[in-house]
């Protein structure tokens, strides 16, 4: 049996060796910890994109729908506008707010017989002068691109012009064939968009009654269109 002085030190042995254990089992628990955070931090950088400092950061803004242009009832087309007007008036007697529009719609081109002339118009004058002394019918153009030259005529086909181009120049009269795009105008009534509903079938019926060449089509009203051709422009 041992003494008291033996099991006072069998004690503070048990307690020393508890100690050292629990020490090492410490020292094991931080240094797991602590690869654990190097491997999470090695994988973040790795995995996220290095962003420069400088770099322009672009915000994630929601695209923004613009709302639909509102939608006209046009009668037409007429190639006189007094037509147009006569319609005008017609839907203005019954209430209903409109308004004759225009638009310009290409046309058949022409194709003039030039003699082009240095010196400006009163050479021209000079060249047509002796030309009408030989019967050479020929005329002087005022205005436009083609303004202070000599014209032999304006023909509905290049053919026809290009034959007396060919008949000039055998004459010795110097002369070219240039196409001049012309362009038309037709007239539309427009019905406000508010008075849409005052359109229906019958009215559409009486209306073609006194015009026969009605047609109804439902485009951009034209204030609103003036105004995305101005935005568009800018």
């Amino acid at each position: 049996m041992p003494t008291g002085g033996g099991l006072m030190k069998s004690i503070f042995l048990c307690l020393l060796l508890l100690n050292i254990l629990y020490g090492l089992w410490q020292l094991q628990d931080r240094s797991a910890e602590r690869a654990l955070r190097e491997v999470a931090d090695q994988t973040l950088e790795e995995g996220l994109p290095v962003v420069p400092a400088d770099a322009e950061v672009i915000p994630l803004v929601p695209p923004v729908r613009e709302a639909a242009a509102p939608l006209c009832i046009n009668f037409g087309t007429f190639s006189r506008e007094v037509r147009a007007e006569q319609l005008l008036q017609r839907l203005l007697a019954l209430g209903i707010q409109s308004s004759v529009i225009e638009r310009e719609i290409p046309g058949e081109p022409d194709f003039w017989v030039v003699m082009d002339i240095e010196g400006g118009r009163r050479e021209a004058l000079a060249q047509i002068t002796i030309l009408q002394d030989r019967d050479v019918e020929s005329y002087l153009i005022t205005e436009g691109p083609l303004a202070d030259n000599v014209s032999f005529g304006i023909f509905e086909s290049e053919e026809e012009a290009a034959s007396r181009q060919a008949e000039l120049g055998n004459e010795g009269y110097p002369a070219r064939v240039q196409r001049v795009n012309q362009t038309n105008i037709e007239y539309l009534v427009q019905v406000a968009q508010e008075a849409r509903r005052l359109v229906d079938q019958a009215l559409l019926t009486r209306l073609q009654v006194d015009f026969p060449e009605l047609q109804q089509q439902y485009q951009v009203c034209a204030e609103n269109k003036e105004a995305q051709q101005d935005q568009s422009s800018s």
